[in-house]
């Protein structure tokens, strides 16, 4: 049985839905980095957060799917499974259920991306993959999340034919408990302060989501020169919010700066693929007149279409200062006491390095981290839309 994808993409509040959740495109640049802040992260038991957050989010979308389909069938189940993770782009995974549950994958989007930007890893690196074998291994057994706990036996990113696990049954079963989340009622933008410039951005956003993001023959989606997955926003912003309430107050500034480098490490990497892209070519490039500054308005359009933001450059002083403003952004969908737009600000301040901090450096040492993001205004904290201030940074 496979999964039917219903998805829709709204111009007007600039979000992706698939099959009721709202999702958002990401790389593999920001799995993979996010997965080695978890594992780095050892005083904030990070890689606990992002194996329960993963299999919370994978078990509220598959339930819901299951629920609503009336999917009650084991098989049925694991077939779905299957194929809501080709569907995504997260790879293939095949399910054995003979006694007890295993899986295993030939393609992975984490282990893929990991060898493309690591070249291997002396360790299991697919948290993601086992929160979902974990949250399916709940479902077919009508138990809760927290009731299982997964090992992975072979890793692809280690140099294995596959990448495996197994689940075990976890005596000391406690539901995990979801992040509440916030709906924002952000009223229908216009983005009539942004800056003069010569692309369209609205004809790049509405080319841009007429293209089928979905996984092919390996479960895999290669655009703009990385690899794209479609997770649900959930995952996303339950993951920076469970990182950041879990810390001490005096750590608190640190897990946000590891959140804001994952995404400037991403923006930096991904943005530089959108540009030098076929489709950036095709779409973008014969609107460009002003360079750089109709390139950095044609990168945000496409952060749009992404469903990241819908947002505008309000302030451009070259070589020196940027100021974006964004509306109905993903990560304002939480409820917030500091600004919490991590992936906005890191991603502001690579579009930055990346129009005015000279040659792009595949290794990130000398062209990125030339510029900072503050932000100054956020919907998360009450604000009526978020802020972004991007300036040089000082040395030493």
């Amino acid at each position: 049985m496979k999964y039917q994808i219903a998805h829709t993409f709204d111009p007007k509040s600039g979000r992706h839905t698939v099959n009721g959740f709202h999702s958002v495109l990401h790389c593999h640049h920001y799995t993979v980095l996010t997965t080695q802040l978890a594992f780095d992260a050892k005083h904030f038991a990070g890689e606990k957060l992002l194996l329960e957050t993963a299999e919370n989010t994978f078990f509220n979308v598959l339930g819901d799917y299951f629920a609503k389909n009336n999917i009650t069938n084991t098989t049925d189940m694991l077939s779905i499974a299957e194929d809501y993770w080709r569907t995504i782009g997260m790879g293939i995974i095949k399910f054995t259920n003979k006694g007890a549950l295993t899986a295993e994958m030939d393609y992975s989007h984490i282990d893929e991306g990991w060898l493309k930007k690591c070249g291997g890893s002396d360790r299991p690196v697919n948290l993601f993959s086992a929160g979902l074998v974990s949250a399916v291994a709940a479902l077919i057994n009508n138990k809760t999340t927290g009731s299982f706990s997964v090992n992975e036996t072979k890793s692809l990113a280690m140099g294995d034919d596959v990448s495996a696990f197994e689940v075990l049954a976890n005596p000391q079963a406690q539901k995990i408990s979801p992040i509440k989340k916030i709906t924002h009622n952000t009223p229908e933008t216009t983005l009539s302060l942004s800056l003069p410039t010569h692309v369209d951005r609205l004809k790049v956003i509405a080319e841009l989501s007429k293209i089928k993001v979905t996984g092919n023959e390996q479960g895999m989606i290669p655009l703009f020169g990385v690899y794209l997955q479609q997770l649900p926003i959930d995952f996303w912003n339950t993951f920076a919010q469970r990182l950041i309430t879990s810390v001490s107050p005096d750590m608190i500034e640190t897990a946000e700066y590891l959140l804001r480098n994952c995404a400037h490490e991403c923006g930096y990497h991904t943005g530089y693929g959108i540009i030098t892209s076929t489709l950036w070519n095709e779409i973008i490039k014969p609107m460009i007149k002003d360079v750089p500054a109709d390139i950095l308005h044609g990168a945000l359009a496409v952060f749009a279409a992404w469903g990241w933001a819908l947002c505008e450059i309000t302030e451009l002083k070259p070589n020196e200062k940027m100021i974006v403003r964004a509306y109905n952004y993903y990560e304002s969908d939480v409820q917030a006491t500091r600004p919490a737009a991590y992936m906005i600000q890191g991603v502001s301040a690579a579009f930055m390095d990346l129009a005015y901090g000279g040659k792009y450096d595949v290794t990130g040492k000398t062209g990125m981290k030339t510029f900072e993001c503050r932000q100054t205004k956020g919907i998360e904290i009450g604000d009526p839309y978020g802020e972004f201030v991007v300036t040089r940074c000082r040395r030493g």
